[in-house]
């Protein structure tokens, strides 16, 4: 997450930089359908992320493996920022950044997932739900 947090920062620093300089146009470029998609799913996500977020923050987390409501809002703020990096046409820069963005979180995520089922422990309904999604992130960054 501290990765995710890092690349956000930049991608929406670079993006604002770029709203505020002279040099910025404009761009309606048709995205593929691929990234449209993607992006839909990634908002999906993050709703069901500050969902489950907002119920762990009225309810109080009972159980010693739910996810902290801190973690869901952190997760959930990552996810609509994926979706907003698929769908804004930025400068050179901005696009590369989202490339290596999505690459590194597909890969990271992953990893993640392999080093959970390789230890044995029980997979969590949302690691199966981001799987797929980071996967489509990959292939997004193509």
């Amino acid at each position: 997450d501290l990765i995710n947090l890092f690349f956000l920062c930049i991608f929406y620093l670079l993006y604002i930089a770029g709203c505020v300089s002279k040099h910025f146009i404009v761009r309606l470029r048709k995205k593929s359908w691929i990234f449209v998609a993607a992006a839909t799913c990634c908002a999906i996500t993050s709703i069901i992320f500050l969902g489950v977020g907002l119920k762990s923050l009225t309810h109080g987390a009972n159980d010693v493996n739910e996810i902290s409501w801190l973690v869901c809002f952190v997760e959930g703020i990552i996810w609509v920022s994926l979706a907003v990096s698929l769908l804004v046409n930025g400068s050179k820069w901005i696009q590369i950044l989202a490339s290596v963005w999505w690459v590194s979180f597909a890969l990271l995520d992953s990893v993640a997932k392999v080093e959970i089922l390789l230890k044995g422990k029980g997979i969590r309904v949302f690691d199966i739900i981001t799987w797929p999604m980071s996967l489509l992130l990959l292939l997004c960054s193509c």
